[in-house]
């Protein structure tokens, strides 16, 4: 039986006049919204539910039951998204969220692919003296060139550059793309041609055609590169299309995807994409914003999911990059960053003779592990993506300065992961079903060393930004506990009002370590307020539930209502709420994870 009452002729001629005026394919910057509809609604219901929301059907995402919606004109997109999320149909609206590349820091560049082999000495390959113009340490790259001496130059592993495109006749890339099957979700064609830059430099780190000749050599230098542009001329992009852009690569071969993108809001949308594509291994940009990922948002690098690998940046002597992120749980290994040499369109460069460029940023340490898993791959194909994630997180070189910044704590070694053993053990589950909330402000946790600053420019020629400031964690024999557990949950909205009433609705949640958790249920002012419920400015809680964990796992706690909010919501068939899951530790740290959503009967 329906639960809320179809249109009148009148107002559904209305919402057709209005569909007809709408665009049917906006940008994200004028509004839209990804929907997931609710299992069993059928054709009819699903324009209901957008009808009684205002807004018009405007494309199709590669998931089960998903479309983007654009509102109508007069219409916000958050009053769509609350219309949307209160009908029965639907199972969550949220924005299209914007995705932008992860840009590299302006900063002058000037070395000769000093990651694949590191000397000691930088130079400025433009300069007419051939001074260094800074040193680094010798030793503090990639280890490539071991793997190369024992023939790991090639691979027949086609890799998915989900990005701004490709210079599609780059003579240093045009041997290694892939002729079939390109992508572009920005002009909606099949030539992505990359009006930005940041793709064709980011393809050429991964696999730019080695002992050619001329110009520069990838980590694979015969990586079956597809390229599939999700970003526009300006490196900006959102959510639906850069969705649409891992489910193409993934469904056309790709066991490898590099992601040099992100953003500080998290979707749902984009967890179950990364996740349904459980067959491909996505390298992830960790951000350029001297940020901790444990503490503050940076999707998808955020997202614990075991077929995603999150990198941060390092500098010619084994720093951390004065504007990587990092997270001792989020992060987890760490490539060189810093002034990397690689392709650039020709249309786009200064010097059309010289299509190459120096960039700087976790864009750049990302193809660079996207390069290494690409020959491990093909070294063992049978991997799953968390064996090879693993193989590459077990062989890093460790680097003091990266002790308690990535998990791993150290920085990408080829030669060593193409020595280490496969990992035996099967790909772990995924204990939550939903993304992470946007982070919420409770007791967060410090880094355990300052973060690292952004270096003073130098007044002069290019110069190198200067090392991070970060100092090694101290060895101490009783370190005070400062790491809250990490804390997810899961609740299926369908069903579970009645579930609340009867008070007998659980919440899986998870966690990292022993520690006890609570589950709270809030209502938003105004609708506690509709409810005839009393409420303050940040609104009323109406059901909790508690229990223990004796360590890391998976646990469920029953919610009970309130006498008040039973009576409440014993009248609706459907109500918004925030399920918000608290776990503390033996040392009273405390961390939070929460989910807005409607509960339904």
């Amino acid at each position: 039986m329906r639960t809320v009452p179809r249109r009148s002729t009148l107002a559904l001629l209305a919402a057709a006049v209005a569909a007809l005026a709408a665009p049917t394919a906006a940008v994200a910057d004028e509004g839209q919204i990804i929907v997931k509809y609710a299992a069993g609604a059928d054709a009819h219901e699903r324009a209901d539910a957008r009808a009684d929301a205002d807004v018009v059907a405007a494309g199709s995402l590669p998931l089960a039951r998903t479309q983007v919606v654009a509102p109508v004109r007069g219409t916000s997109v958050s009053d769509a998204v609350a219309d949307l999320e209160r009908s029965p149909d639907v199972d969550y609206a949220e924005p299209d969220a914007p995705r932008t590349a992860a840009a590299p820091p302006d900063d002058p560049s000037f070395s000769w692919q000093w990651s694949l082999q590191n000397t000691g000495s930088i130079f400025n390959r433009r300069s007419t003296s051939n001074r260094p113009n800074y040193l680094g340490t010798a030793g503090d790259d990639i280890d490539v060139m071991k793997a190369w001496d024992q023939g790991f130059t090639k691979s027949d592993v086609t890799v998915g550059v989900v990005d701004s495109g490709v210079d599609l006749v780059h003579p240093d890339l045009r041997a290694n793309l892939v002729s079939s099957n390109n992508k572009d979700y920005v002009d909606g064609d099949t030539t992505p041609y990359d009006q930005n830059g940041h793709g064709t430099h980011v393809a050429g780190i991964i696999g730019a055609v080695g002992d050619n000749g001329i110009g520069v050599a990838g980590v694979d230098w015969t990586a079956s590169i597809l390229p599939v542009r999700v970003l526009n001329a300006s490196g900006s992009g959102s959510v639906s299309t850069v969705v649409s852009g891992y489910n193409w690569a993934a469904g056309h071969g790709a066991r490898i995807v590099n992601v040099s993108l992100g953003g500080s809001t998290p979707s749902q949308t984009e967890y179950d994409a990364l996740r349904n594509a459980s067959n491909t291994l996505f390298v992830v940009a960790a951000g350029n914003d001297a940020a901790n990922v444990d503490t503050t948002d940076s999707y998808p690098c955020a997202y614990d999911l075991p077929n995603v690998l999150c990198v941060a940046a390092t500098d010619a002597d084994d720093n951390l990059a004065y504007f990587s992120d990092y997270g001792a749980q989020s992060v987890d290994l760490a490539a060189p960053g810093v002034d990397i040499l690689s392709t650039y369109p020709t249309a786009l460069s200064a010097d059309p003779s010289f299509p190459y460029k120096w960039l700087s940023g976790t864009s750049m340490a990302t193809p660079e592990v996207t390069g290494a898993a690409a020959l491990v791959l093909s070294q063992t194909p049978a991997l799953t993506p968390w064996q090879l994630r693993e193989k590459l997180m077990d062989s890093v070189h460790k680097v003091s300065a990266l002790e308690g910044k990535v998990a791993s704590g150290g920085r990408l070694d080829i030669a060593a992961a193409l020595a280490q053993p496969a990992p035996s053990d099967s790909t772990p589950p995924i204990t939550s079903l939903t993304a992470p909330a946007p982070r919420q402000v409770v007791t967060p946790t410090a880094p355990t060393t300052p973060a690292p600053q952004p270096a003073q420019p130098a007044p002069a020629a290019p110069a190198t930004p200067a090392p991070a400031t970060s100092t090694p964690m101290p060895v101490a024999t009783a370190p005070a506990d400062r790491t809250a557990p990490a804390v997810g949950l899961a609740v299926t909205a369908r069903g579970a009002l009645t579930s609340l009433l009867k008070g007998r609705l659980k919440v899986k949640t998870t966690v990292s370590e022993r520690a006890s958790v609570r589950v709270d249920v809030r209502l938003d002012a105004g609708t506690a307020k509709k409810l005839h419920l009393k409420a303050t400015a940040t609104g009323v809680r109406i059901a909790t539930g508690s229990a223990r964990t004796t360590g890391a796992g998976a646990t469920s706690v029953t919610l009970k209502l309130t006498s008040a909010a039973k009576r409440a919501v014993a009248r609706v068939r459907s109500v918004k709420a925030t399920v918000t899951a608290a776990a503390t530790d033996a040392a009273g740290n405390r961390r939070a994870r929460s989910r807005t959503l409607s509960i339904k009967r």
